[in-house]
Parts: C-alpha cells; sequence; structure tokens
C-alpha cells in the first residue's frame, strides 16, 4: 500500500502560501526592522512610566495606615532597612546610599523603626 499525499490549494490560500515562502524585498525588510524598533521604543516607555508611577506612589506613601496611624513598615534585621507592607518601599539612614531605587531619609528612618518597636513589629528576618 503506498501513501501518496497531495496537497491541493487554490485560489487566496495558493496566494498566501506563494507571500510566505517569497523572499521580501530590502524595503519591506526595512520597514519591518523599523516597526520592530518602534515596538521596542513603545513598550520601553510603557515600563518607564510604569517605574515613575511606582516612584511617585511610593514618595507619596506615608507609610502609616489612616485608620489609626500605626506603621506598615517592618524591619528587616540582615539588611537594615524598614519595608513599607503598603508601597513595598525600602526605607533606609541616609548613611547607608547605594540602591537608588530606595527612600533614603535617616530622620524618617529613626521615626518608623521607633514606632514598629514600640508595636513589635521589628526583629523580623527575610
Amino acid at each position: 500500500m503506498k501513501d501518496n499525499q497531495n496537497i491541493t490549494l487554490q485560489g487566496q490560500a495558493l496566494q498566501d502560501l506563494i507571500e510566505a515562502v517569497r523572499p521580501k524585498p530590502d524595503a519591506e525588510k526595512e520597514a519591518l526592522q523599523q516597526e520592530k524598533i518602534e515596538n521596542r521604543k513603545n513598550i520601553a516607555q510603557l515600563a518607564y512610566s510604569e517605574l515613575k508611577a511606582r516612584e511617585a506612589e511610593r514618595l507619596a506613601c506615608t507609610h502609616r495606615r489612616a485608620r489609626d496611624g500605626s506603621t506598615r513598615v517592618v524591619y528587616v534585621e540582615g539588611s537594615h532597612y524598614l519595608i513599607c507592607q503598603k508601597c513595598q518601599c525600602r526605607i533606609r539612614p541616609e548613611s547607608d546610599k547605594h540602591l537608588p531605587a530606595d527612600v533614603y531619609n535617616t530622620r524618617m528612618f529613626t521615626e518608623l523603626w521607633a514606632q514598629a518597636s514600640n508595636q513589635g513589629q521589628s526583629g523580623i528576618v527575610y
């Protein structure tokens, strides 16, 4: 028994197949390359705007609960910083400056650390 499988294409399906396998002219390749570059730029701009929005949210966050004024931060013992449970902001004293995404404010760090200690939230190790 002989398996002879033939594929028959007609009309638009045949034209689509020919277009798909035909080598593209340089101008068309260049246009596709430009489109890819534009897509990458748009994605990068979107990511940058999301990063800026998160940064603005972190700067606007009080790191305290509105209902009772208690702190939302937890002290991370081994790394010596506070992390806000709402905005995920890391708050460090100004003497520890080395990560650009963190907030460096000694006064805020000291106040929040003291309040977290009084609430029994210090000493958490990750």
